[in-house]
């Protein structure tokens, strides 16, 4: 798996007629429905389309977070991050 293809234009246009206040809103909520999956998960309610809906839906909301908040320093910050976590991967087992 690697980046989805999201169009960015759409995500702007987004922000720009409903504000990011209400955007921020909006990823809050869904965030809340992908969470409510692994509740509906542990029940044994969940099934396969309903997690993909959920994770598409965040992941549009988080992309527009990323914009919103400073795509470059977000992108910094994930590059850290995944170098942090190729340097911890390649660690023996008995080294966290």
């Amino acid at each position: 798996m690697g980046n989805f293809n999201i169009d960015i234009e759409i995500l702007r246009d987004a922000i720009n007629k409903f504000g990011a206040e209400s955007q921020v809103k909006m990823a809050i909520g869904e965030i809340g429905e992908l969470l409510t999956m692994f509740g509906r998960e542990e029940q044994g309610r969940a099934n396969s389309d309903e997690w993909v809906s959920e994770i598409a839906d965040v992941l549009i909301m988080v992309t527009q977070l990323g914009m919103m908040y400073g795509q470059e320093k977000v992108q910094k910050t994930i590059d850290f991050k995944l170098e942090r976590l190729r340097v911890k991967l390649n660690k023996p087992n008995d080294q966290d």
